[in-house]
């Protein structure tokens, strides 16, 4: 048998874990509106605070998002 150490995936998994979990209370309890967009500039997620800034549901503002582009053109 060969045995690995697998404390320093296990840790950094945990971090991930950690991370992931605070940036979802920050963004979703925020009152300014938090989105996240793809590398190709489309809105992937929206927070909550959209429906009271907004008056838009998260997941049309999702939706339309990949319907239409993203960048505004000038």
């Amino acid at each position: 048998y060969t045995m690995r150490d697998a404390t320093t995936r296990h840790l950094a998994v945990r971090d991930l874990a950690r991370s992931e979990a605070m940036f979802r209370l920050v963004a979703e309890n925020s009152s300014d509106v938090v989105y996240l967009r793809d590398f190709d500039g489309f809105v992937t997620w929206v927070s909550p605070s959209v429906r009271d800034v907004l008056q838009f549901d998260p997941s049309d503002v999702v939706a339309d998002a990949h319907q239409t582009s993203s960048t505004p053109t000038t």
